[in-house]
């Protein structure tokens, strides 16, 4: 079995880890051959080790009063559609089927033009796809590079695939890979640097991807490495495919005329210099032209390049640029029209002279990144771009009909969004809230999920959005914590308002009372609180830790509030400053825990009982899941080997029911106020949970948040408990 590499969103914010995602979701994949129960967490044992239970889904003894329809449950998606889009491809056999990777969502597929896009990818992995490439021959035959994880091949149009990869280094990244157009069992691989500073190189298949060799003769090699210096492009020639050209990150341009067996350099005419802007961006793109066999095309630092007669021509004038990618991108000529070119990449560019001058096309196309376009031969005008998140945009797939000069949405079933906070109206289950990390959007639906509204009218604050909270008792009042910034609504998220006394925002709570109090927990300046509906906000930091490891005050990332006692607060900390407790609003905090062998261990989620004021629990970064029972004063271990609780939620009608979202596992689930955990993450593709909101209803709504595939639900049936709600004190 294949090793996971840790993949964590690249928002600046984010804990620093050193429980890897990858470890986590190798656990996971690992304890499908585990036997046997794990231990209970009764007095006199110890705590219960996650592994033990992720035999398989729901395989735990079936507590007392559990209803029959348990076992039906699963999670379901809600149409928060688009994503990050990594690579595009067409069917050769139809020019309504296209394939597009995403970054961590695997792979989906249309067969209506992109009307709309269902999942093609099972037995896919969770790293990203940057390659997709069909086979010319074999319409239903694919093959996906990606990053770290090797080749993966279908043979049935997407829906199952199955690890292409034996012989190739898996720690590089699969930048490029081309099929033999005229025997399709030869392929060639391009690979990049990846983990431990490999550097990349030409892998080659004879077998149709079960096996690959390394084919690099000729290319220069470095003392340091046996790799060569990586490789951006690959281009094969499709009526003489002996004849293929490499395109390296620091060597230039290479030529092989015997199937990859040697390679000899042709860089003449190319300003190969140390202090060249073509040497340090590399041969980013290259393509074979379909109007002329005797002439190569490249984006080589941005710049478009003909090579004939064995001589290399700039072609593009003046300050007009191919691609402005730094990185490997795409060039595609139009089949029946030589004067049209594209190219993606680190953006969209379009020449209708033959490559003299380009069009950035940024306008066009929604959205300042497109790594990769596509169109079938039959109906070239029509194309298909794949976008990123960018500021107003939120990713996914774009289609033109007019050669690229308008564009429309067709990212319809692509779940590929990563929702790092969600929130639900305490009073209205209808009235639902995201947010997305990186590139940030703010999201809000008034139907219960069945349609959303991107509701962030000034992209400048919608970026890491990492908590969002709604005021139990005034459903117009929406706090969002867009770290560094935070904003607050009156109007249920139509408009927003930065409150610039509040910095450096992280968590955010309001106490369940009218003209409720509301905390935030700052990363850098502690905790900020608010009296009167957010109206004036006050730090609150006597007695929070301010520790050497620190640096000063320890950063706060936690929050939470006592249901029942309302100027009771919890504030979890950063770098050993534990977990800390108030009883007068935040006038005083006290340090009641810190975690881990030497107390260095973050606290990032805090969940207090609705109706017991003595129950906590606290998830602790790389420890596990801890329990209090008189108050915080004494903590026990309860759930270990588990990957970063990012959320933990009582079920406020049934509170021994509790819910806790991973960073690895997905849903965990106990049926006995956290003594016991039971993995309920049916229906979730990649089991990185960013967030998780639990509703008042009976039964309640779930929602999930997830690192990359999206927004989750589910309404879990808990055994009839009624409760007499406790007086708020």
């Amino acid at each position: 079995m294949k090793e996971p590499v840790a993949k964590l969103g690249s928002h600046s914010a984010r804990l620093g880890r050193t429980l890897s995602i990858g470890v986590a979701i190798l656990m996971l994949l690992l304890s499908q051959s585990v036997s046997g129960r794990a231990e209970t967490t009764a007095e006199g044992f110890g705590p219960l080790h996650l592994t033990a239970l992720l035999q398989e889904q729901d395989a735990s003894p079936v507590p007392a009063g559990r209803p029959r329809s348990f076992a039906l449950e699963s999670w379901q998606s809600y149409p928060l559609f688009g994503g990050e889009i990594t690579a595009t491809a067409m069917s050769p056999a139809d020019a309504h089927t296209v394939y597009i990777g995403t970054r961590d969502a695997g792979v989906f597929k249309t067969m209506d033009g992109g009307g709309s896009w269902q999942p093609a990818r099972n037995g896919l992995t969770f790293f990203p796809i940057r390659c997709l490439e069909v086979d010319p021959l074999h319409p239903n035959t694919l093959f996906a590079g990606t990053d770290y994880d090797g080749i993966w091949k279908s043979t049935d149009g997407g829906a199952t695939w199955a690890d292409s990869s034996a012989g190739l280094d898996e720690s590089l990244v699969v930048l490029n890979i081309v099929i033999d157009p005229l025997n399709t069992n030869i392929l060639y691989a391009g690979l990049g640097g990846g983990i431990g500073l490999k550097i990349g190189n030409i892998y080659k298949s004879v077998d149709g991807g079960a096996t690959w060799i390394m084919k690099d003769n000729g290319i220069p090699r470095y003392p340091e490495t046996t790799h060569t210096g990586g490789v951006y492009s690959l281009a094969i020639d499709p009526t003489h495919p002996a004849v293929l050209y490499a395109g390296t990150i620091y060597d230039g341009a290479f030529r092989s005329t015997n199937n990859g067996e040697d390679w000899v350099a042709i860089n003449d005419d190319l300003p190969f210099r140390s202090d060249s802007t073509l040497y340090r961006e590399g041969v980013n793109a290259l393509a074979t032209d379909p109007h002329n066999d005797d002439r190569l095309s490249a984006i080589i630092g941005g710049e478009y390049y003909v090579f004939s007669q064995a001589r290399w021509l700039r072609v593009n004038q003046g300050s007009d640029h191919a691609n402005t990618s730094i990185g490997p991108c795409h060039l595609y000529f139009h089949p029946s029209d030589p004067a049209i070119l594209y190219s993606a990449g680190g953006g969209f560019h379009k020449s209708t002279d033959g490559g003299v001058h380009w069009q950035d096309a940024y306008g066009t196309v929604v959205g300042t990144m497109v790594p990769d376009i596509a169109y079938h031969s039959s109906s070239p005008d029509t194309l298909y771009a794949a976008t990123t998140p960018q500021a107003d945009h939120v990713g996914g797939v774009e289609k033109s009909s007019d050669r690229g000069e308008t564009w429309t949405e067709a990212s319809q079933g692509i779940t590929a969004v990563v929702v790092h906070s969600v929130a639900i109206d305490p009073q209205n289950s209808q009235n639902i809230y995201a947010g997305t990390d990186d590139q940030g959007h703010f999201y809000r639906s008034q139907d219960g999920g069945a349609t959303w509204q991107y509701a962030c009218a000034d992209s400048t604050w919608c970026s890491g959005i990492n908590d969002i909270a709604v005021d139990p008792t005034d459903s117009q009042k929406i706090y969002v914590a867009a770290w560094p910034n935070f904003e607050q609504s009156t109007d249920q998220g139509a408009t927003f308002t930065r409150v610039t006394a509040v910095d450096s925002a992280y968590r955010v709570a309001v106490a369940p009372r009218a003209s409720s109090p509301v905390y935030v927990a700052a990363r850098s300046n502690g905790i900020y609180k608010s009296p009167d509906d957010g109206q004036t906000w006050n730090q609150k930091n006597q007695g929070l830790p301010a520790l050497e490891s620190c640096g000063g005050l320890c950063p706060v990332i936690a929050v939470a509030i006592d249901p029942s006692r309302t100027e009771t607060v919890w504030a979890g900390m950063q770098f050993g400053g534990g977990i800390a407790k108030t009883t007068d609003g935040a006038e005083h905090w006290q340090v009641m825990g810190t975690f881990g062998k030497f107390g260095e261990k973050a606290v990032e989620s805090i969940a207090v009982h609705p109706l017991d004021s003595d129950t906590i629990l606290a998830g602790v970064l790389d420890e596990g899941l801890y329990k209090s029972t008189d108050g915080g004063s004494t903590w026990q271990l309860k759930l270990t080997d588990v990957a970063p609780m990012t959320k933990i939620v009582f079920d406020p009608r049934s509170p021994r029911w509790v819910y806790a979202a991973t960073e690895g596992f997905g849903v965990l689930r106990s049926f006995d106020g956290g003594e016991t955990w039971h993995v309920y993450s049916t229906g979730i593709f990649y089991p990185v949970m960013y967030s998780l909101a639990i509703s008042n209803d009976d039964p309640p709504l779930l929602v999930a948040g997830s690192y990359s595939s999206g927004l989750y639900w589910s309404h879990p049936v808990a055994p009839k408990q009624v409760f007499l709600p406790a007086a708020i004190r």
